[in-house]
């Protein structure tokens, strides 16, 4: 009985010291970057490659995201993909949009950008060439790279202007369009100091507005057409998408039937018409002035 009792000893102690070893060699792998050698992967998860390893006693997640994220993270077996989320999100939230003044923003704007539009933003500045300063320097929007730290003034018009250290360029009309429409998709839902609720309420109207210019540009896909258009009285001109097969012409009016939820806001300018909801028909009108269609919202 005494030898039985002295071998499960033994073998308690060798357990003991092989799981001290294996995780003291694997813990220091980890600080160091490095994954695991003393244990066994038992899957992963569909983010780019992010793979759960088990060994004696403890868990190992090397995470492998398509955002670049790739900490290696060890505790025991409890530990658990979501208990990371936050830091994951931190460190995929790559931008800060923020409202420079209130004029046109009624809202105090604070956006920190996901990781799939941050893609397209950074994607719009790479090409950036900055030249002299010629616009008023008042800006509608801060951005800010959180990489860097550096900061962007956006001035939204019948262009984007964005300037930096005191030069400035012009964004085309598709890189103009889709900034503004990452900034609106995003404005309802963070703001300073409390979340703005939404309320479901699928809406159609009409508005009439006059085709200013045709840009005379297609975005990458080519089955749409930018224009800048504006509303009768109103000192509030908009960058459109509109499919290929309306041929709108400049300086003629037109009525567009939109259609899409209405969120919980006081007034829509007209940049945040054209982004918020779906354009189903465009019909040329005659009305001038005061008779055209402007149906509230």
């Amino acid at each position: 009985m005494k030898k039985v009792v002295k071998i499960l000893l033994i073998i308690i102690i060798l357990i003991v010291v092989m799981t001290l070893t294996f995780f003291t060699v694997d813990y220091i792998r980890v600080q160091n970057g490095k994954k695991p050698i003393f244990c066994i992967s038992l899957g992963g998860y569909s983010d780019g490659g992010t793979v759960e390893y088990f060994g004696l006693g403890y868990k190992v997640i090397a995470f492998s995201r398509l955002s670049g994220y790739n900490e290696i993270k060890i505790g025991t077996w409890n530990m658990q993909y979501r208990d990371f989320y936050n830091e994951i999100e931190e460190y995929e939230n790559k931008i800060i949009i923020e409202s420079a003044h209130t004029e046109k923003n009624e809202k105090k704007v604070h956006i920190e950008i996901n990781y799939i539009q941050a893609q397209d933003i950074e994607e719009i500045f790479d090409k950036l060439d900055f030249k002299e300063k010629t616009s008023d320097g008042l800006y509608d929007y801060f951005i800010t790279f959180k990489s860097n730290m550096e900061t962007y003034g956006l001035k939204i018009g019948t262009s984007c202007y964005i300037e930096k250290d005191g030069k400035e360029t012009i964004l085309n009309a598709e890189d103009s369009y889709s900034l503004i429409e990452i900034i609106n998709d995003n404005t309802d839902n963070k703001v300073y100091g409390n979340e703005q609720s939404t309320q479901i309420n699928d809406i159609q109207f009409v508005k009439t507005y006059n085709i200013k210019s045709n840009l005379n540009e297609s975005d990458k896909t080519g089955r749409y057409n930018f224009y800048i258009v504006e509303q009768f009285q109103m000192n509030d001109p908009a960058i459109i998408k509109v499919e290929k097969n309306y041929k709108l012409e400049e300086g003629n009016n037109y009525e567009f039937t939109f259609r899409g939820e209405k969120k919980d806001r006081d007034s829509y300018t007209a940049q945040e018409i054209f982004t918020d909801f779906y354009i189903i028909k465009i019909e040329k009108t005659d009305k001038e002035g005061l008779e055209q269609r402007q149906d509230g919202i």
